[in-house]
């Protein structure tokens, strides 16, 4: 089992509590654990793990006033907080986090369940901000697939926002990303009603279609629901 399959079984369906994570850190030291998140990171905000985000967030300390170097600052923690309010975010500061190298603060907003930072946004920033792409092509659909509510999704079509698009490096659509990821099925229905059954047959870089990926990842909730649906 490589690196990227042991993060997603460890952490796929977002159950790591803050206190576990904790205790490795305590186990391995700050040097291991800093380590450890830099491995970890990217595959979590693939995946949606909101709650190990912030998990992550309050146990490290914020290390520069700048959030363009660090996924550690305030702006992301605001994005993702669904209990603090979206209106302590400034535009100077989200601005600031654009340059992050980890990810882009639009696309961490759409995990977030509450839906208001990423109308923060499009209200602040812009409409034209929900169409950034990270630089493998992921757009705010595919995080958006993997939130725990389907309100982003929704806002960001309505925005314009392709909610079929591949992105350029697995050639992975939203669909599969919210299937890899264990959500719910309202998200998977929504795409598909949106995009059509076609959707169903689309075939990632390996020929995975999205029903291979349920067969693959498993599912939420009664697996006969999905295979009746799918």
């Amino acid at each position: 089992m490589n690196t990227t399959e042991w993060i997603g079984n460890a952490f796929r369906g977002d159950l790591v509590k803050q206190s576990t994570l904790k205790a490795i850190k305590n186990v391995i030291g700050n040097d291991a654990f800093e380590k450890l998140v830099g491995h970890i990171l990217p595959r979590l905000i693939e995946l949606g793990c909101r709650k190990a985000l912030l998990a992550l967030l309050n146990l490290q300390e914020f290390k520069d006033g700048n959030p363009s170097l660090t996924f550690f600052n305030p702006v992301f923690h605001l994005l993702l907080s669904t209990e603090v309010p979206p209106a302590e975010l400034t535009v100077e500061d989200y601005r600031k986090a654009v340059g992050n190298p980890i990810v882009h603060p639009v696309h961490l907003a759409a995990l977030n369940p509450s839906g208001e930072p990423l109308k923060w946004i499009n209200a602040n920033i812009g409409a034209e901000e929900l169409k950034v792409k990270s630089g493998t092509g992921e757009t705010v659909a595919h995080f958006a697939a993997v939130c725990d509510s389907d309100v982003n999704l929704k806002f960001a079509e309505e925005q314009g926002v392709d909610l079929g698009a591949k992105e350029t490096e697995q050639l992975q659509t939203p669909l599969m990303w919210c299937l890899r990821a264990n959500k719910s099925l309202d998200i998977a229905k929504h795409i598909v009603s949106t995009k059509g059954r076609g959707a169903l047959n689309d075939k990632d870089k390996e020929k995975f279609t999205p029903v291979q990926y349920l067969g693959r990842y498993g599912v939420q909730g009664d697996a006969s629901e999905w295979v009746n649906y799918f």
